[in-house]
C-alpha cells in the first residue's frame, strides 16, 4: 500500500509505504479498510522540496491487491503515555469484496478483488511483561 502527502499550494508529492481506529461499538472489516484509507488532512507537514511546512492531505492507495490479504486489527488507542483497549466488534463476511474501492487501485478493473476468508484469530488476555 502507498500513502500520498500532497499539498495545494506545492506541486511536489511525497511517497510512503505500508506492507485509526473508531469508536463504534461495532463494524465490518470493510469499515476498518475504508477508514483506514481513507484521506486525511495533515497540519504543518514539512515539504523537502520547498522547504516549509504546509497544510496537506494524505491518501493511501493499493498499487496492486494481493492473492491473500491478512488484516491485523489495531486494538489499543495510545494517548500521550496513556493507553486503551478498543473494544469494537469487527464483523468479518466468509466473502469480501473490494471491487468498488476500485478507486484506491492502480490495477486494471478486470482483475478480480474477492477473497474468502480462511481463518480468524482472536486473542484475549494480558500481554507478558
Amino acid at each position: 500500500m502507498r500513502v500520498c502527502v500532497g499539498m495545494d499550494t506545492c506541486p511536489h508529492r511525497s511517497y510512503s509505504y505500508y506492507s485509526s481506529s473508531s469508536a463504534a461499538d461495532e463494524c465490518s472489516l470493510k469499515e476498518c479498510f475504508e477508514e483506514f484509507a481513507k484521506a486525511d488532512d495533515v497540519d504543518e507537514y514539512y515539504c523537502r522540496k520547498c522547504k516549509k511546512h504546509r497544510r496537506s492531505t494524505k491518501q493511501l492507495s493499493v498499487w496492486r491487491f494481493p492473492k491473500v490479504l491478512v488484516f491485523h486489527l489495531k486494538r489499543f488507542s495510545f494517548s500521550g503515555y496513556s493507553r486503551s483497549k478498543i473494544n469494537t466488534a469487527v464483523s468479518a463476511p466468509s466473502r469480501l469484496s473490494l471491487s468498488d474501492l476500485r478507486a484506491l487501485s492502480k490495477e486494471r478493473a478486470d482483475r478480480g478483488t474477492g477473497y474468502a476468508l480462511y481463518a480468524i484469530g482472536n486473542h484475549m488476555g494480558k500481554a507478558f511483561r
